[in-house]
């Protein structure tokens, strides 16, 4: 659940671009925009084949399911560096990021140590200030 100040943002000022025309979202969009960042990024950099192994494992070993991921970023990031290793895992996190800010419209920028969990909460309080 979302804040409601980020709630009335997303309503107002989130863009999805998912190659049409951009159209406005709801605040429930935001959820899906991760997700849909989460799928594109594994299946563009690894493959679809390693997305649906990616997934399996997430749901044996961590014992989430693919719909969770947006409020379990925690686990994700978790099954990312059980999967490639620390470094890829950041690397990936990023990926995921950029993609994720993309649909949303908003301007990424590379931080040092920052998390995909950090992205995420700044695109969160980005998109209250608007």
């Amino acid at each position: 659940m979302l804040p409601r100040g980020l709630e009335l943002a997303m309503s107002e000022a989130c863009v999805v671009n998912s190659g049409r025309e951009a159209q406005p979202a709801p605040e429930r969009e935001f959820e899906k925009c991760l997700l849909d960042s989460i799928d594109e990024g594994l299946a563009d950099i690894l493959g679809e084949w390693f997305k649906g192994t990616f997934y399996k494992l997430i749901e044996q070993k961590f014992h989430a399911t693919r719909s969770s991921l947006p409020n379990r970023l925690d686990i994700l990031t978790s099954a990312l560096s059980a999967a490639l290793g620390n470094g890829a895992g950041a690397v990936m996190g990023r990926a995921i990021a950029k993609r994720f800010y993309s649909r949303l419209g908003l301007r990424f920028v590379q931080k040092p140590n920052h998390s995909l969990q950090d992205y995420v909460s700044d695109a969160k309080a980005i998109m209250l200030s608007k």
